[in-house]
């Protein structure tokens, strides 16, 4: 197995932030399916702090499973740089929980037990919604599973740009993503004109964490609605930024962005989603606003079609022997909470 797939990344929050107000285990946290009852409303807290799980996955599993995350599967521990569990620490996908919202939604949560600090116990336990959980909205548990199924990661990510979003070329004029070419020279922020080197596109149901952030006209200066995938990053510029964080401008995901109001998250439907490569991570003008290209990684990779991996790892074959992670992000990307800090300082929220 390539190292390029060996590490996946995975947002998730403690199980005290997802707690029983009502029912058998009232004033508990979500916990695993066998300790859970049917029934019981949960409240989502506003204060809940979202970590990036980074899983190192062996792939020791059936097939190419190091793009999985499966139930009784060995060799999928808490990777170094993880903002949550100790490098090493053993991983286990251990149930799948279904919720009714109060408002007719349904929410499928993934409980994921770090084996090392106790197998069962609370404080070893994560909690990853599939879909995104509303703070206050109460949550009723309507099936808990004790077989989790198969997690595939490239399901939780994906990095791209909708049908339609215009994109500023070296020659002043714009195009549309979807018609862009190989060889087509697109301005840069960094670099200039920049030739195009592969461009992939992609249907996806418009629910849960594909579900397309929408930056409506004006919201971050963008002249157009701007319609992004929730883990696609925005460039922002503010001298807040480099007091609080070292760098004047900083990558923050669209889904970070999400004020309910001028961002918000649109359900429902397909989505198309385009993809554009360059020689390196660029900063290129979407809608008039400056964002991302995709960035080779990992998790970018694998939230591709199998044939779109093909295609890109024929252009770059170097790609395969990289060290894990090797690929140079443009500018410093922020974790959710510190976009959320920095965004409350300047006024955002």
């Amino acid at each position: 197995m390539s190292a390029i797939h060996d590490n996946q990344i995975c947002n998730v929050y403690f199980g005290s932030d997802f707690t029983v107000t009502s029912g058998v285990n009232a004033g508990e946290g979500i916990t695993n399916a066998s300790d859970s009852s049917v029934g019981d409303t949960y409240v989502f807290s506003a204060s809940a702090t979202a970590y990036d799980l980074i899983v190192h996955d062996a792939g020791s599993g059936s097939g190419n499973s190091a793009l999985y995350f499966e139930d009784n599967v060995s060799g999928q521990t808490v990777a170094a740089g993880s903002e949550i569990g100790d490098t090493g620490d053993g991983l286990h996908l251990e149930s799948r929980l279904t919720f009714m919202g109060s408002d007719g939604s349904k929410v499928e949560v993934l409980i994921i037990n770090n084996t090392t600090e106790g197998s069962y116990a609370a404080s070893g336990e994560y909690f990853l919604p599939m879909t995104p959980l509303v703070p206050g909205m109460e949550y009723t548990l309507i099936q808990a599973n004790i077989d989790p199924g198969v997690f595939r990661y490239s399901d939780y990510t994906c990095v791209c740009f909708g049908r339609g979003t215009m994109i500023l070329m070296a020659d002043g004029s714009e195009k549309p993503v979807e018609a862009l070419e190989e060889g087509d020279s697109v301005l840069t922020r960094d670099n200039g004109p920049q030739a195009v080197r592969w461009v992939g596109g992609r249907m996806a149901p418009a629910y849960g964490h594909l579900a397309p952030i929408v930056i409506t006209n004006g919201a971050l200066g963008n002249k157009a609605d701007l319609i992004v995938s929730p883990q696609h990053r925005m460039l922002l510029s503010d001298w807040r930024a480099e007091v609080m964080l070292g760098s004047l401008e900083v990558l923050v995901r669209a889904k970070d962005l999400v004020n309910g109001d001028t961002i918000y998250r649109r359900e429902g439907g397909v989505v198309e989603y385009f993809h554009i490569l360059f020689d390196n991570h660029e900063i290129v003008y979407a809608e008039g606003i400056p964002s991302e290209s995709l960035q080779i990684n990992a998790t970018t990779l694998d939230s591709l079609a199998e044939d779109s991996r093909a295609e890109i790892i024929e252009l770059f074959p170097e790609i395969v022997s990289r060290p894990q992670n090797s690929a140079i992000a443009s500018r410093m990307s922020l974790k959710s909470y510190e976009a959320s800090a920095l965004l409350k300082q300047v006024g955002f929220r």
